[in-house]
């Protein structure tokens, strides 16, 4: 039995179980069951007439549904686009509601409920003025929040002069990855910032530029420009920008002297004894041999050729992982690594023949053709066979 509460205002409303499923059967009698959507017009079968067969409706087995599966009229496609013009209705142009809810036991009252609400997108409260003070206090606080965490952090009487988007070789961690973040150019510092989270992570005052140094390098087998600047204490940091020509040229003018000249690179030599120098120096990738259960495999390093020897070096944690006497040599030419190409090693590779065996290494053709040039000027060239 369903009661609509006389406290209410509303009329007592009774409607039996019996006189609903009979008001059901008579809708199902009046008419013919068409199915739409496969043209077709089935009648009612006499089992659902008033006063025949079953008293509870039951699903008529005729009908499809629009996935051709049997069951009632409706269809799933339309349930799903009433659903979104139902919710595209109520974000864009909202409902209230302003409801008075008793629940009664028994004829007694016992709970009442006053309910007013609003539900609609927020942009449609705005437009009716609702909501505007939390708005304005959500803007307030971002503003806020972003303006004092994302501050360049500037000393008093300092002056932006140059900014630029770019990134800084960092090799304090196991493995050395670019930092990015934005360079500043002021007229008392150069530093990188990064916003978030806002840290310092690199900076260097003008007075203490020693030196310049515009060096070709490649990043994902392409050719860029990198900056490398040196300090009064020795070290180098290793930079790039969008235009380091551009940046050069702003720090010389700035610090108001010539800083451009050849620097060395402590971090990219390995320690050399007495009366050893570094004649080339080249980044190769290196065929690194198989050891136990690990497989061979490219690794990038830096290859160097000095006055009596030739070494690799693996960039990672800066160790030696091959190197062999001049006297040792046998020969050196290109050839191919007959390895599937990849993206860490050429197919065109410098290979080294020496008394243990030989070592391969892949990078940019032309460095290798260098390469094995300067190696040729200290041994005498023996062709190699590859097998």
């Amino acid at each position: 039995m369903m009661s609509a509460s006389p406290a209410l205002g509303h009329p007592s409303v009774s409607l039996s179980s019996r006189r609903f499923e009979n008001a059901e059967i008579a809708l199902f009698s009046e008419r013919d069951i068409r199915d739409e959507q496969f043209g077709k017009i089935q009648p009612v079968p006499s089992s659902l007439v008033r006063g025949q067969g079953s008293k509870r409706p039951r699903r008529y087995p005729g009908i499809l549904r629009a996935n051709g599966t049997k069951g009632d009229l409706t269809m799933k496609a339309e349930r799903e686009n009433d659903l979104v013009d139902v919710l595209d209705k109520l974000l864009n142009k909202g409902l209230v509601l302003n409801a008075d809810l008793i629940i009664s036991v028994a004829g007694v009252p016992l709970i009442g409920v006053n309910l007013k609400a609003a539900l609609a997108g927020i942009e449609t409260m705005l437009d009716y003025g609702m909501m505007e003070a939390w708005d304005q206090r959500t803007r307030e606080w971002y503003a806020k929040e972003y303006a004092t965490k994302g501050a360049v952090p500037l000393a008093e009487g300092e002056e932006v002069i140059l900014k630029m988007l770019g990134s800084l070789w960092d090799r304090r961690w196991i493995s050395p990855t670019w930092r990015p973040g934005s360079f500043y150019l002021t007229n008392k510092r150069f530093f990188l910032f990064r916003k978030e989270p806002a840290e310092i992570l690199f900076e260097i005052e003008l007075d203490k530029l020693e030196g310049l140094m515009i060096r070709s390098d490649t990043y994902l087998r392409k050719e860029r420009e990198e900056l490398y600047i040196q300090f009064d204490c020795g070290e180098t940091a290793r930079i790039h920008v969008s235009n380091i020509r551009e940046l050069k040229d702003a720090i010389e003018e700035t610090v108001g002297k010539q800083l451009e000249r050849e620097l060395s690179i402590p971090y990219e030599q390995y320690p050399l004894p007495q009366g050893e120098k570094i004649v080339q120096t080249e980044k190769f990738w290196y065929l690194f041999p198989s050891m136990g259960i690990l497989t061979e495999a490219w690794r990038l390093g830096r290859l160097s050729l000095t006055n009596k020897r030739l070494f690799w070096v693996y960039q990672v944690d800066n160790q030696k992982m091959f190197e062999v006497p001049f006297d040792e040599i046998i020969g050196v030419t290109l050839g191919f690594n007959g390895k599937e190409s990849s993206i860490s090693a050429c197919e065109k590779v410098l290979i080294i023949a020496y008394n243990g065996g030989r070592v391969l290494f892949g990078g940019d053709e032309n460095r290798l053709q260098k390469m094995k040039i300067a190696i040729e000027k200290m041994i005498p060239e023996k062709p190699i066979v590859m097998k």
